[in-house]
């Protein structure tokens, strides 16, 4: 969870498997308190719209609904994956260097959620459509310079330093505002990604 006001960015993270539910009020509530923000001074709501844990997703974007409608304030959506990459730059010494990042995320059984990013210095930009495919047939471009995200665990990396461990995290979803539409709270939704070959079964 994470609150700006103006340049100020109050933020606490919790890992809760199987506990979203049970501690995501509290969270809320917590940080509120501490950051001293009122909820009537909300400008806007961003939230983490996957792909991912299908509970955690569900939960988080019934809550950015919930919050968007009570104060009938414009929702963002912002990628899970291009968080996790956002969150390498950060770790990174020099965050200035362009980097190509491709971030890899654990699905089911044998299947993992990818997407490639480029950092040019200061922006990050999506360079390929975020997708669901078998671990292993999971290809690099050439140019990847670091895979990150608990997927790396899943398929070949070759050479390709990676990062396993680097999870979303709420501040780099609240940096992503900038790259996320805003919409209203009503269609403020997960996104689910079809594997490729499910997708292709359902459309022939």
């Amino acid at each position: 969870m994470a609150v700006r006001d103006g340049a100020r960015v109050i933020a606490r993270e919790e890992v809760l498997p199987r506990r979203h539910q049970e501690r995501l009020p509290v969270l809320i509530h917590e940080l509120m308190e501490e950051s001293g923000v009122r909820r009537a001074s909300l400008d806007a709501i961003v939230f983490g719209r996957g792909p991912g844990s299908f509970t955690g997703l569900r939960l988080a974007a019934a809550t950015a609904q919930a919050w968007g409608m009570a104060g009938r304030l414009p929702v963002y959506p912002v990628s899970s994956l291009a968080a996790i990459a956002l969150r390498a730059v950060w770790a990174r010494r020099d965050s200035t260097q362009a980097l190509n990042i491709c971030t890899i995320v654990k699905a089911r059984a044998g299947e993992v959620y990818v997407a490639n990013f480029a950092w040019d210095g200061q922006t990050l930009q999506s360079t390929a459509t975020e997708r669901r495919a078998q671990a292993i047939e999971v290809a690099f471009d050439t140019n990847v310079d670091l895979a990150v995200g608990d997927g790396c665990l899943e398929v070949d990396c070759g050479q390709i330093p990676n990062e396993p461990r680097l999870l979303p995290s709420a501040e780099a979803v609240l940096a992503l505002i900038k790259t996320a539409e805003a919409c209203e709270a009503a269609y403020a939704l997960p996104v689910y990604l079809q594997a490729d070959a499910d997708w292709g079964a359902k459309t022939r």
